[in-house]
């Protein structure tokens, strides 16, 4: 389990797109930045559960092959089963643009055709942009696997706390959550 505060760079706000990756080679991944704004920061997550030995660290974006960092350790779901969530910062690869933007996902692999529990899950981006209006951003990631049934600490997220300084003046927020391994019918909280 790993949450914590992640340093991102100067903007007004985010902009986030996921798409699922479970059972398939390849999905679309459709983000749409504020007309206008700049892009100060591109972040590519995914995440999967395996019960190999490791993760996997690289995907393909557009036919772009790109490599993650793990983030934090591994989390033991149960037996020999184990989540992995990878962060790469795809900034420099120009990618992302000013308004609507899709991309295909391909290359993630699990190991999901070689066990019953193995699975992709997801792919996430988090996009830092600039409209010139004024913000403070606060960001907070890693892999905060839970499933309500399970002993602690595995029973619950982590409480994540936002601290800001008070104003008299109205102010609009955002928290963008990604999740991973959510479906229908499923016990999800």
């Amino acid at each position: 389990e790993f949450l914590g505060e992640f340093a991102v760079a100067d903007g007004s706000g985010f902009a986030e797109g996921g798409v699922g990756m479970e059972g398939v080679d390849e999905g679309i991944l459709d983000i749409m930045v504020p007309a206008g704004a700049s892009v100060e920061q591109v972040l590519l997550y995914w995440v999967g559960g395996t019960t190999t030995a490791a993760g996997d660290d690289a995907i393909v974006i557009d036919g772009t092959p790109v490599t993650g960092d793990l983030i934090g350790v591994p989390t033991v779901f149960y037996g020999d089963y184990s989540f992995y969530a990878y962060r790469a910062d795809i900034t420099g690869l120009g990618l992302v643009a000013p308004g609507a933007n899709s991309f295909t996902i391909s290359g993630m692999d699990f190991d999901w055709t070689g066990g019953q529990n193995d699975e992709n899950d997801g792919v996430g981006m988090i996009v830092v942009y600039d409209d010139g209006s004024a913000g403070e951003l606060q960001y907070f990631d890693g892999l905060d696997l839970a499933y309500f049934e399970f002993s602690p600490t595995l029973d619950a997220t982590v409480p994540v706390t936002f601290d800001f300084a008070a104003s008299t003046e109205a102010r609009v927020g955002q928290m963008v959550v990604q999740s991973g391994s959510v479906g229908e019918n499923r016990p999800n909280r």
